[in-house]
């Protein structure tokens, strides 16, 4: 199966995951809304700990590259 080059071109790498990820929890919390399964008042909570929990994963994630760069790194 072939993808066209205007979805995904292989030769151009995306690193942009900050932009992706929170766009696919968007898209997951409106069809919920979208089916009744959730409320609008709710979509809201659940939207503002899901951005929560992207921070602080990134917050980690940083954490853990500056240790290792503390260790890892020569002069």
């Amino acid at each position: 199966m072939n993808i066209p080059k205007a979805v995904y071109d292989p030769a151009k790498k995306s690193k942009n995951l900050f932009t992706t990820i929170p766009g696919l929890i968007t898209l997951v919390i409106s069809i919920l809304v979208a089916f009744n399964v959730i409320t609008v008042d709710q979509s809201g909570v659940l939207q503002t700990h899901a951005t929560s929990l992207l921070q602080s994963g990134t917050a980690v994630y940083a954490a853990i590259m500056g240790i290792i760069a503390v260790f890892k790194a020569t002069d």
